[in-house]
């Protein structure tokens, strides 16, 4: 028994042995960074649109500003802004032409793009394929509901 004992404390004791943790290695990146502009997205039927949903106009608006920044501290900010903005979108009545599931979905994806983006910057890391992400998950979204207005008759 005394012998059984002495094994299973060298064994907990042997799987107890703390390992080397590795620290994250940083990438410091300068605070003046280069946005390409943000690339031509095409809504169709876009100003009916925009006209009926108001809340959808400011947070395109809001997104956009995203592409305007010259400085990561700029960029942290905007995206914040954005974030918000997506919290306004969320809390606000859709017009009824717009599918839940799929525009939920979408705008699940952005926002969760957006704190990715969020997260680098706020560790001093800019990160251009994030950023590139957050694009294709706003064009997605965007391009979604153009398709469910223009399905739905308007």
């Amino acid at each position: 028994m005394i012998r059984f004992l002495a094994f299973f404390l060298g064994l907990v004791l042997l799987s107890c042995n703390p390992k080397k943790q590795e620290a994250p290695i940083l990438v410091e990146t300068s605070k003046e960074i280069q946005l390409d502009s943000l690339p031509e997205i095409s809504i169709s039927n876009s100003s009916g649109l925009f006209r009926n949903w108001p809340t959808l106009q400011l947070f395109s608006q809001t997104y956009e500003a995203l592409y305007k920044v010259n400085n990561s501290e700029d960029l942290l900010l905007a995206v914040e802004n954005a974030l918000k903005s997506i919290e306004n979108l969320e809390n606000q009545q859709k017009p009824e032409e717009i599918g839940s599931p799929g525009y939920l979905s979408r705008l699940d994806l952005l926002k969760t793009e957006l704190f990715r983006l969020k997260e680098k910057l706020s560790e001093g890391q800019f990160d251009s394929t994030i950023l590139e992400d957050t694009f294709n998950a706003y064009k997605g979204l965007m391009s979604y509901i153009s398709l469910q207005w223009e399905r739905n008759g308007n």
